[in-house]
C-alpha cells in the first residue's frame, strides 16, 4: 500500500487479490495509526536522496529542465529546485510532524473499491475496517499551478554528445471540460504525426519528434509540449519548420482521413483501458473527485464516440492562435 499526496489529492493505493482485501484495509488502519518516520528510515532516505541530488547536478538534461521549471513556474518551489540544504532542514521527527499534518489529520477520505468482488462483500468488509476510521477535516485550499509564457526563448549549453534537444512549449489559461480536453489531446496526435512526416521523413532533420497536447482537469489551462533531438547547426531551421506546421494546422485545419484513423485508434486504447480494473478504477476516481459522483464517467469514450473533425478542429485552432509559446534549447557543452 502506497500513500499519495501530490498538488491535488491524497490518500491511500493499494492493491491485492480480492481474498486479501481485509489486509489491505488492515495495513490501512496501521498506516493511519502509527506514522512516526525513524532515524533508520530517514538516514536511508536521506543518503540516497544525497546521492541523487549530486548526480542531478552534474546532468546537463536535469539541469536543463530545472531552467524551464524556474522559467515557466517563477516564484514556485517545484521538484527541480530541491537542494542538499533543504534536506538537512529535515528530520525524521519534522517528517512525522508532516505526515500527520498532511495525512493523519486528514481523513474525510472517500474511497473507491474496483475489482472481483460482489457488491454485498465489499460493502460487509468497509463496515467493518471503513466505518471506524474518525473523520478528521483540517480543511484544504485549492492549489492553482499555472505555468507561465517567458518572453525569451533559453539556450543552455552542457551536452556531452553533438546533439541538441529542442522543446516548444504552448500555454493558454482556459477552462477545463472533458470533451475538449479529449479533442485538445487528438489534436496534439494529429500535429505529430504531421511534424514526424515533416522534420523527419521530408527534411531528415531530427532523429525523433514528440507531441503533447493536454488539460488536465486539476488545471488552469491547455498545454502543449513538442519536443525533437536534432544536429545543433539545424535547430533554428527546424523550429521554424516547426512553427510553420503549427501554423499551417491553424490556418487550414485537420486532415479528415487522418483524423479518422486516430479516432479508430484511440477508441481501441480507450475501451481496452476502461475493460482493465486499473482504467475502471481511475475513471470512477476521476468522476467523484471532480463532480462528486458519477456523471465523467466513460466520458472521454462518450467524446470519441461524438467526435467529428469540425468539432476537433476549433478546439485544436482556438488553442493554437491564443496560446503562447516559449522555444528551449540544449546544445553540446563549448
Amino acid at each position: 500500500m502506497s500513500t499519495l499526496l501530490d498538488e491535488h489529492q491524497q490518500g491511500f493505493s493499494g492493491w491485492a487479490e480480492a481474498d486479501n482485501l481485509e489486509k489491505i484495509l488492515t495495513l490501512f488502519h496501521l498506516k493511519l495509526n502509527e506514522s512516526r518516520v525513524t532515524e533508520k528510515v530517514w538516514r536511508k532516505y536521506k543518503s540516497e536522496m544525497d546521492k541523487q541530488l549530486a548526480e542531478n547536478n552534474k546532468d546537463s538534461q536535469h539541469l536543463f529542465m530545472q531552467k524551464i521549471s524556474s522559467l515557466r513556474y517563477p516564484e514556485k518551489h517545484t521538484i527541480y529546485d530541491v537542494t542538499r540544504q533543504d534536506l538537512d532542514t529535515l528530520s525524521a521527527e519534522k517528517l512525522t510532524q508532516l505526515y500527520e499534518r498532511y495525512i493523519s489529520n486528514k481523513t474525510d477520505f472517500t474511497y473507491f473499491i474496483a475489482g472481483d468482488i460482489q457488491p454485498r462483500d465489499a460493502e460487509k468488509i468497509a463496515e467493518k475496517y471503513l466505518a471506524s476510521v474518525d473523520v478528521k477535516n483540517d480543511g484544504r485550499e485549492p492549489v492553482a499551478i499555472e505555468a507561465g509564457t517567458p518572453e525569451t526563448p533559453l539556450i543552455v549549453r552542457g551536452l556531452q554528445e553533438p546533439r541538441a534537444e529542442v522543446e516548444i512549449y504552448l500555454v493558454r489559461k482556459n477552462g477545463w471540460r472533458p470533451d475538449n480536453a479529449y479533442y485538445l489531446e487528438i489534436g496534439g496526435e494529429l500535429i505529430q504525426e504531421k511534424l514526424r512526416e515533416k522534420l523527419r521523413e521530408e527534411a531528415s532533420g531530427v532523429y525523433s519528434v514528440t507531441a503533447w497536447f493536454w488539460h488536465n482537469p486539476s488545471e488552469i489551462q491547455d498545454e502543449g509540449r513538442i519536443m525533437f533531438t536534432c544536429a545543433p547547426e539545424r535547430v533554428d531551421e527546424l523550429i521554424t519548420l516547426s512553427e510553420r506546421v503549427l501554423t499551417e494546422f491553424e490556418q487550414k485545419g485537420i486532415d479528415r482521413q487522418v483524423f479518422r484513423n486516430k479516432i479508430v485508434q484511440s477508441r481501441d486504447i480507450l475501451e481496452r483501458t476502461g475493460n482493465s480494473v486499473t482504467g475502471i478504477l481511475e475513471d470512477i476516481e476521476r468522476s467523484y473527485m471532480l463532480t462528486g459522483g458519477p456523471l465523467l464517467i466513460g466520458a472521454s469514450l462518450r467524446a470519441n464516440e461524438k467526435a467529428s473533425p469540425e468539432e476537433t478542429e476549433v478546439v485544436l485552432q482556438d488553442f493554437l492562435r491564443h496560446a503562447g509559446k516559449f522555444h528551449a534549447v540544449l546544445l553540446p557543452a563549448e
